[in-house]
């Protein structure tokens, strides 16, 4: 592009307030998915080096299950402010906030204790580490919920402010136990959770939103209808997935775990974009409920390609580390998770192509459209996984998982064009 079309691109954006403001949220928003994907990257980094193999794959098992919550969360509590409170007002935005957090609270509680009591059955390193994870929940369910908020009310900047805050504290406090060499996954689990829960503190005090507890049961039922079908297709896939490393860490111990952790820490950059962009675009759908089937499939189509872009460039780097830089960002996981780092880009590749018709699906509220053919992906997932990991260990998952994740996509695409056709206009 020649400098003059950039000036005319840029005089084009100033010219029209609404492009302005969405390039100005876009921007932020992708300053704070950077944020959060560094202090995470970062975090990941020093426990891989800081830890035995056992030790990170007790750390990745919890890190895992803290997962599955979050997912669980926002489809549950965080979606319907999304969806149904982007355009809200001041006063109803702000009661609607109020209740999806106290539910978020409220939910990261339930989630705590089941995990909990799980450490306490299990024991040992692995069972400390999950109860650890379970005294945690709340706070970092809580943190994620006031980024909802932030992202709803179209303030990416102050969402980047909290997790700056969060990155700065947790950071630091891991760089402590590392030169301190604490070799225990326990301290890392409370250093990274509580600097959630002082972010989390940060978040009430930027929105003047407080958590509604007693409100949390009427919040979840009266989205009831928006989130039944989300949340039963999160339960059964993200479930199987969860499943499916339980499985693995019990045929072949935390060690496979830890390589798949591993190499999950390699492309967390596309979980990042995910993440980000389902949090920008889904609202920015969401406010556009007049976009023809024909625009609603050229934004598919843009996201879906910019997301499969830039993750190829990604995934082809990784493939070209050299052992010497492997083993520096990973310690002793880097070998194992180096061993299946072939299959997971695969996954990763064919996961991010269905980014597109993913947003659009749920910035329309029209998950059920993908309900019976998304519930199939559940048992895809840990049959893989079981066949796998008795088969080929750790590479033989990666491939399970790998399957799953194209099985999902060919699904979203397809069942997108069901939802593209209602809106009207050419989908062909």
């Amino acid at each position: 592009m020649s400098a003059a079309d950039k000036m005319k691109v840029a005089r084009s954006i100033r010219a029209n307030p609404v492009a302005s403001q969405l390039a100005h949220r876009a921007s932020w928003n992708f300053i704070d998915q950077l944020l959060s994907s560094l202090s995470n990257f970062l975090l990941a980094i020093l426990v891989a080096r800081s830890l035995s193999a056992d030790g990170y794959g007790a750390f990745a098992l919890s890190f895992s299950l803290y997962g599955y919550a979050l997912i669980l969360s926002r489809f549950l509590v965080s979606q319907p402010l999304t969806i149904r409170f982007s355009g809200a007002a001041k006063h109803d935005f702000d009661v609607a906030a109020g209740q999806s957090v106290g539910a978020a609270l409220v939910s990261a509680s339930l989630f705590g204790a089941v995990i909990g009591v799980a450490g306490l059955a299990t024991g040992g390193q692995l069972g400390t580490s999950l109860l650890s994870t379970g005294i945690l929940l709340p706070g970092l369910l809580v943190q994620d919920a006031y980024r909802t908020i932030f992202f709803t009310a179209g303030r990416p900047a102050a969402a980047a402010l909290n997790d700056g805050a969060w990155g700065l504290a947790m950071v630091f406090g891991v760089v402590c136990l590392d030169l301190l060499q604490v070799g225990s996954p326990v301290a890392y689990l409370w250093t990274w959770g509580l600097s959630a829960c002082l972010a989390a503190l940060l978040g009430g005090i930027q929105t003047h939103v407080w958590p509604a507890p007693l409100k949390a049961w009427r919040w979840v039922v009266a989205h009831s209808q928006l989130t039944r079908y989300s949340v039963t297709e999160v339960v059964v896939i993200v479930g199987s997935s969860q499943l499916t490393l339980v499985v693995a860490a019990a045929v072949g111990g935390l060690s496979v775990v830890g390589a798949l952790r591993g190499a999950q820490v390699l492309t967390a950059p596309t979980v990042i974009l995910t993440t980000s962009a389902l949090a920008f675009v889904v609202p920015e759908l969401a406010r556009r409920p007049d976009m023809t089937g024909v625009a609603l499939r050229k934004a598919a189509i843009q996201i879906s390609g910019v997301g499969a872009a830039l993750m190829a460039v990604w995934c082809a780097a990784l493939l070209l580390i050299p052992n010497s830089i492997g083993q520096l960002i990973l310690g002793e996981t880097w070998v194992a998770a180096h061993a299946i780092l072939l299959p997971t880009v695969i996954g990763v590749l064919v996961g991010i192509a269905s980014l597109g018709a993913s947003a659009v699906i749920y910035a329309r509220a029209a998950m059920r459209v993908m309900f019976t053919w998304v519930l199939l992906a559940g048992p895809v997932c840990l049959l893989g996984g079981i066949v796998g990991v008795v088969l080929g260990g750790a590479y033989g998952v990666a491939i399970g998982l790998s399957i799953a994740a194209a099985y999902q996509s060919i699904v979203a695409w397809s069942r997108f064009t069901i939802v593209s056709r209602r809106s009207g206009g050419s989908v062909v």
